[in-house]
């Protein structure tokens, strides 16, 4: 996506990152595998969803995450590569969503970060925003400020070589709303529209550090006040 928006001229190089992450697209539904080795078997605490839904999966299955799928929808697109692998992702996106929203799994809440990143692949992959009207509202009605949303967090546990690998990374929802907002005025500009928008240099202030997705964390600087003997 980087070289994409950078103007790289398409290669050999190129050609072979895209064939790699066509093969990272399952033939049965068009997920995206997101890990090197082993399967997403779960979120390692909080909430449900978590464990409990994880141990409800088939053994090699593990959850399917719709950000992977997303970065590779549009990296496919960028490229104008593997139309075929285009279309799978694509269905396997429109059925994680519940009426145009979109969280880390079909399982979870949605959330804007995702539901912008899905939204930016989507249009870029089918050039049209018309059947998202729900889902624009929606990132309205979540803004911060005019221009502004919570940062998200994506966390999940891999299990590989007998072992639970923990995992997570960082959802510039500003970066992802603003830019499907551009995509929406016009669809055939998504290299345009992300060069415009992101990333998002301002992780360091307050608002960005709070997270939908990931559980709570504890502070550590807050602790209970001394008692006078």
């Amino acid at each position: 996506m980087t070289l994409a928006q950078a103007g790289h001229r398409r290669d050999e190089r190129i050609d072979r990152g895209l064939d790699f992450l066509s093969e990272q697209v399952r033939s049965a539904d068009g997920s995206v595998r997101s890990t090197c080795e082993g399967e997403d078997v779960g979120w390692p605490r909080g909430p449900e969803p978590g464990r409990t839904i994880a141990a409800t999966l088939i053994t090699g299955e593990g959850l399917k995450r719709t950000y992977p799928a997303s970065l590779t929808l549009l990296a496919f697109s960028l490229w104008d590569a593997h139309p075929d692998k285009r279309e799978r992702i694509t269905g396997f996106l429109l059925r994680q969503s519940r009426s145009g929203l979109w969280g880390p799994i079909r399982q979870a809440p949605p959330s804007p970060g995702f539901t912008g990143a899905v939204l930016t692949a989507l249009i870029a992959a089918t050039r049209d925003a018309a059947p998202f009207r729900r889902s624009f509202r929606y990132l309205r009605s979540t803004r911060l400020q005019p221009d502004r949303w919570l940062r998200e967090e994506d966390v999940w546990v891999v299990s590989a070589h007998d072992q639970e690998l923990y995992g997570s990374i960082s959802i510039p929802a500003t970066t992802w709303c603003r830019t499907a907002f551009e995509l929406m005025r016009d669809p055939s500009r998504a290299k345009e529209a992300l060069i415009a928008n992101g990333p998002d240099p301002d992780f360091s202030t307050g608002l960005e550090d709070q997270n939908l997705v990931s559980p709570p964390v504890r502070r550590r600087d807050l602790q209970a006040p001394s008692i006078p003997r």
